[in-house]
């Protein structure tokens, strides 16, 4: 009887030691190639060429996008992501380039339809200052991604790349910005804005006039590291002194880059 009583106590406390030095089911880290990857192959599959509204642009298939879960399984990866991994500038200007992208189209989506990102949102909580994305178990505003981040990172190329799902931004590029090859990713971006003469310059050398995106307007400080904006319509348009072109500025259409079968 007290032997039974025994082994059956003891084969309690050995469930009990089992169940507390059992191994730990740990999260799976999650690297920055596994986020391009996944974000590459979105883009790849949901962004086209196209013209709206007279613009040249690339269009984003929200409709479709919406459906494909591998979106939601970006987002989550974001979430899980270090952000103290991020140890270059090259590092921190390709994530948060494509942190920022991912938070428009996120935005759109939880909102969609809708004809603007401007529309999202109220005047008390602007979709420009309200917490999109979860980055590392931290909330994070396109304010915050752009100004505080980014902008800090001294790089004025940023302005050609930072997509804030509208006509008249930048193209939102069929592939994910990448630590390997951002310095030559953000100089393709630069150029085919520029190149754009839709929404990004357009010149007229018989008046002398150049008009451009009020991207150029707005972040004018930014572009006087790199010589100023004068100085980068010089170098496009290749002319020996821009200072000769009056310069004005674009309409810039915060239209939805939706891309419709229509």
């Amino acid at each position: 009887m007290l032997f039974s009583r025994f082994i059956s106590i003891l084969c309690l406390i050995l469930s009990f030691t089992s169940f507390s030095f059992s191994s730990p089911k740990y999260t799976e880290n999650v690297d920055f190639n596994s986020i391009l990857v996944n974000w590459n192959s979105l883009l790849k599959e949901y962004v086209h060429k196209g013209t709206v509204s007279g613009i040249k642009t690339t269009l984003v298939d929200y409709k479709k996008l919406k459906e494909d879960n591998r979106f939601e399984s970006l987002i989550t990866k974001l979430e899980s992501f270090d952000i103290k991994s991020l140890d270059t500038t090259t590092d921190k200007l390709a994530f948060w380039i494509n942190v920022y992208n991912i938070s428009c189209i996120k935005v759109v989506l939880e909102n969609y339809p809708v004809k603007s990102i401007k529309d999202i949102g109220s005047l008390l909580s602007t979709v420009w200052n309200s917490s999109l994305i979860k980055v590392g178990n931290l909330n994070f505003s396109l304010y915050e991604i752009e100004h505080h981040i980014l902008r800090e990172l001294k790089d004025p190329r940023i302005h050609a790349a930072i997509v804030c799902a509208s006509l008249s931004c930048p193209d939102l590029k069929p592939y994910a910005y990448a630590p390997t090859a951002i310095s030559k990713q953000l100089d393709k971006s630069l150029k085919d804005f520029l190149n754009n003469t839709t929404k990004g310059l357009k010149k007229d050398r018989k008046n002398k006039v150049v008009t451009i995106s009020k991207i150029f307007k707005w972040f004018k400080k930014d572009f006087k590291r790199s010589g100023g904006v004068e100085y980068v319509i010089a170098t496009h348009i290749k002319v020996r002194n821009s200072k000769e072109y009056k310069l004005s500025y674009l309409t810039y259409n915060w239209n939805l880059n939706d891309y419709t079968d229509d």
